[in-house]
């Protein structure tokens, strides 16, 4: 008697019994997956660095001296720093405009952004993320996004309390009007547009430079030297510089007592043109990085 178990044959050919795990088909929402798993981890590693120590120290100075001149202020009447709210926005936009941006949206993205992934290879554990399943360009969007959230976080609330600072001497009334007329909301969202779009500019340069450079402190300390000369650039220079769109936003007109011997002025750009040029830098120095990535090889033993 024939056994219908032993008999039974059949025509499917496919592999049913394949027990292989499938692998997900790449794409958009693989993608995305590997871009949070990426982000958070940078947002985590840059906000709790100990080099975020050293730009909250930086951060005190502009705070620290515009609570100075309120409080002055505030005793001694008409003739004081502030003696009107124009003049306390004034000061305040040369306050911004003199450590912020030239010295603490500089040095402080140059501390977060230049360890993003220079940190790793000096801690000689940058093998783990470029060994995972994870595209290299997704690695550093990734790196970059996390650290340019966490410095816009931090400086971000840096450049507000400073701006509520200038309102000591007139009261929390005054505040409120300016608010509600649109004039504090507009100047401090230009303001907190210009600290976002410096630290983008500021932060993919860095990063740039701490993957193509192993010292990144002398690129650092020259691109610095740029940006301070840049007053003396010809025009067609002045556009490979962050500081020269920044300064093309700012919400007051600043004027000088008289004009700085050799500075040579160039045609103010419109507020699209500034902000397209600080986004196209930004692309150039994350492309860079991109590009140096894929063709990075792990030697630790030359670092």
């Amino acid at each position: 008697m024939n056994n219908p178990i032993t008999n039974l044959k059949t025509n499917d050919t496919s592999d049913q019994f394949d027990f292989t795990p499938a692998l997900p088909e790449p794409g958009l929402s693989l993608w995305w997956r590997q871009f949070i798993a990426v982000l958070v981890p940078a947002i985590q590693r840059s906000i709790f660095s100990k080099r975020v120590l050293v730009a909250l120290v930086l951060i005190i100075l502009p705070l620290g001296l515009l609570t100075m001149m309120g409080i002055e202020s505030m005793k001694s009447g008409d003739d004081n720093f502030m003696s009107n709210i124009n003049r306390a926005r004034m000061i305040f936009g040369i306050v911004y405009s003199t450590f912020m941006l030239a010295a603490i949206l500089y040095i402080g993205n140059a501390l977060m952004f230049t360890s993003l992934v220079r940190g790793e290879i000096l801690e000689r554990s940058i093998h783990y993320p470029m060994l995972a399943p994870v595209r290299r360009d997704i690695l550093i969007l990734g790196r970059f996004v996390g650290g340019l959230i966490s410095a816009f976080i931090l400086f971000g609330l840096a450049t507000i309390v400073c701006y509520l600072v200038i309102y000591l001497p007139f009261g929390m009334t005054r505040l409120i009007t300016d608010l509600s007329s649109g004039i504090a909301l507009e100047q401090l969202s230009t303001y907190l547009l210009m600290t976002f779009l410096a630290c983008m500019g500021y932060g993919s340069v860095f990063m740039a430079t701490g993957l193509v450079f192993r010292n990144p402190l002398i690129p650092v300390l020259a691109i610095a030297g740029w940006e301070i000369i840049n007053f003396l650039l010809p025009p067609a220079l002045k556009i490979i510089s962050v500081v020269f769109y920044l300064k093309n936003l700012m919400p007051v007109h600043i004027e000088q007592q008289a004009p700085l011997p050799l500075a040579v002025v160039a045609q103010p750009l419109p507020i699209w043109m500034s902000i397209f040029g600080i986004v196209f830098l930004a692309t150039i120095s994350i492309s860079i990085a991109i590009f140096y990535l894929k063709r990075m090889e792990i030697r630790y033993a030359e670092e």
